[in-house]
């Protein structure tokens, strides 16, 4: 068969990342950049598909793969033991597969192992219908499962090459895992939108079937000999995009899927996880983040900050809302004023479009009554404010740039101005006392006690901090005083050759006290959140 430089390309996310309520934002800027370059992209939003046809499979996923549960262990991928259950059970039905004690809970992951085979089965009918030369699947943390389960069964069924990218695959551990399991015939590292258009291109040029991957395109990890899988060659590193503004707008068309459109998401039933704080349209005003919490992987992924023109972006946003009807956007940044010079001139420049806004916000020192009153008279009406603690000490310890003082103010600047905020607090930090949780809950009440800053702030109090590899206390634990601990999942003689691989990636870790007290210390929290009904 000959092709022309028209590849079709099927472009995938699975079950669970985002609400289900608007497309993935990464998943446009890829559909983007592929249809500019001429391909026929065909792309499915499965957390669509899965919340309008099966949200019993949807509700049971997140009771079993849920970050909520990772407790003391450091994920590179949630829930590591239900995946490999899930994924190799019935291959290997004789082994012993580290299952849950209880008889209700073993129960569950059986249920929820049948779910993801037959949405496995049902999704793979889908995407193959088309007979896509390119298959192309978008991962993070939170669905690395059923990405794994579904690359799985499209396998068995086609040789066209399948593609996994994202956050999920990201680092070096994991993206050696997933080329020795032979689950991907490839894996795309960091920014992919270049990447991923240098590989449609390539098959275009390409006349026999089915396509062979090229070796030497920046970003693309390729398998190595099964003999020295454990040395995959990291691959031929790509240059950050510098500047953003040249990238494709993200392309909302053809997402949920073919012939569908932006409306389905609307007529699809209402999702029960929805939250009011993550609404709108997805759209981007920078990548990476400046700031270096010793918690945070972020850095791993993004290795600089860089942001959008504040014009162009409000041109683009004047764009979509005109071509899609669209008023409501969701900044999917970081922290989108870490520069408030740029913020009070991308807030000039927008207000005149009428759209309304939330964002992901930092403290910062220069987050003035006036700037935040700007940020609302633009269309700002709620911001997520990662507040973490408000001790002293816990705040150096973990490198928030901002005081304790420049925190509350932030808080109080934003709520003032008639923007809801979502201040995000955590416990469980390495050498945590219980004067630091007292200090965090002082300034809460203190704050709660100011009605005007109250009736604008909600408390999202008293999650456990959960350790991220490649963090700064990951790769420094003494630093911290806190201990990692490999732990192993044992795997069929079989496929022994990943075992090696799977050790690097199955880690948990000890901050010298027992999860009782991290227990304890969020309750107190909590209870002092006393949030608006």
């Amino acid at each position: 068969m000959i092709y022309n430089r028209v590849v079709r390309i099927s472009l995938a996310i699975t079950p669970y990342f985002t609400n289900g309520d608007t497309p993935p934002l990464g998943m446009t800027y890829l559909n983007a950049a592929l249809s500019e370059a001429g391909h026929d992209v065909r792309a499915y939003d499965l957390i669509y598909y899965t919340l309008r046809d099966h949200e019993p499979f949807f509700a049971h996923f997140r009771k079993i793969v849920n970050l909520g549960q990772v407790g003391r262990r450091a994920p590179f991928f949630l829930n590591p033991e239900f995946t490999l259950y899930a994924l190799y059970h019935k291959e290997f039905p004789k082994h012993k597969w580290p299952l849950p004690a209880d008889a209700p809970s073993k129960a569950a992951w059986a249920a929820c192992a049948l779910m993801l085979d037959e949405l496995s089965r049902l999704h793979a009918d889908l995407i193959l219908e088309s007979a896509p030369r390119l298959i192309l699947f978008s991962s993070y943390t939170s669905n690395v499962f059923s990405t794994l389960s579904l690359a799985r069964e499209i396998r068995r069924r086609t040789d066209a090459p399948i593609i996994i990218g994202g956050p999920g695959v990201g680092l070096p551990e994991m993206w050696e895992w997933v080329l020795a399991a032979g689950f991907a015939d490839g894996v795309v590292v960091g920014e992919g939108e270049r990447t991923i258009v240098e590989l449609a291109n390539a098959s275009a040029a390409q006349i026999a079937a089915p396509f062979k991957l090229p070796e030497g395109i920046p970003g693309l990890v390729l398998p190595g000999p099964m003999s020295a899988m454990a040395q995959i060659a990291a691959p031929p590193e790509r240059a950050l995009i510098k500047n953003l503004d040249e990238l494709p707008p993200p392309r909302y068309e053809g997402l949920p899927g073919p012939g569908l459109g932006l409306k389905d998401y609307e007529a699809k039933a209402e999702n029960p996880y929805k939250s009011p704080f993550f609404v709108g349209l997805p759209v981007m005003a920078s990548r990476g983040c400046a700031n270096r919490c010793a918690y945070c992987s972020e850095s791993a992924y993004w290795r600089g900050w860089r942001r959008r023109g504040a014009e162009a972006l409000a041109q683009e946003i004047a764009n979509v809302k005109d071509r899609t009807g669209r008023d409501v956007f969701l900044f999917c940044d970081s922290a989108l004023n870490l520069d408030p010079e740029w913020l009070e001139a991308f807030c000039d420049a927008v207000a005149p479009v009428g759209a309304r806004f939330l964002s992901y916000t930092v403290a910062h020192r220069l987050m003035t009554d006036a700037l935040a009153r700007k940020m609302h008279n633009a269309g700002w009406r709620g911001a997520v404010v990662g507040v973490e603690t408000f001790s002293e000490r816990l705040r150096r310890l973990i490198k928030k740039n901002m005081s304790k003082t420049e925190a509350m103010d932030t808080l109080r600047a934003l709520a003032r101005a008639d923007i809801w905020v979502k201040a995000n607090i955590l416990c469980g930090f390495p050498t945590e006392t219980e004067e630091d949780v007292s200090e965090t809950i002082s300034a809460m009440e203190e704050l709660n006690a100011e009605l005007e800053v109250k009736r604008r702030l909600w408390w999202d109090a008293g999650h456990p901090l959960r350790l991220e590899p490649y963090s700064e206390m990951y790769r420094n634990p003494g630093k911290y005083n806190i201990r990692l601990n490999p732990y192993r999942i044992e795997l069929p003689s079989p496929i022994s050759n990943q075992q090696a691989l799977l050790d690097r990636l199955t880690m948990a870790w000890d901050p010298g006290f027992p999860l009782e007290i991290v227990t304890s210390r969020s309750r107190r929290i909590i209870a002092a959140a006393d949030n608006p009904t």
